[in-house]
């Protein structure tokens, strides 16, 4: 995960992440029977629309967050069969953000 907020970039990538493959989504929602499979993506927000801050001193609590777009890249595999996205698919509406709360509220 790299994450740029004065930019309002950010991005992340993950790689052979174990999943079980249901096949279809009543399966899965009823646990039904899966085979191991593996899934990878990358993520990179982009393109400043909005920002925003807010912050609550009485709950130490403070948000800055950035509206982006975001592209997004998927693939996945199991003995049922293989999936990868066409191309990289564009996000409209998509959001990242820094919180602090608790210990960590600097005021």
């Amino acid at each position: 995960m790299a994450l740029n907020l004065g930019r309002g970039t950010a991005s992340y990538r993950l790689s052979n992440f174990a999943i079980e493959d249901y096949g279809n989504i009543g399966n899965a929602l009823s646990d039904g029977s899966s085979v191991p499979g593996v899934v990878s993506f990358e993520v990179e927000w982009s393109g400043v629309v909005e920002r925003a801050t807010t912050s609550d001193t009485s709950n130490q609590f403070s948000l800055s967050l950035v509206r982006t777009g975001a592209s997004i890249h998927w693939s996945g595999i199991s003995s049922l069969g293989s999936f990868a996205s066409d191309a990289i698919t564009k996000v409209n509406f998509a959001q990242i953000a820094h919180e602090t709360n608790g210990i960590f509220f600097g005021g």
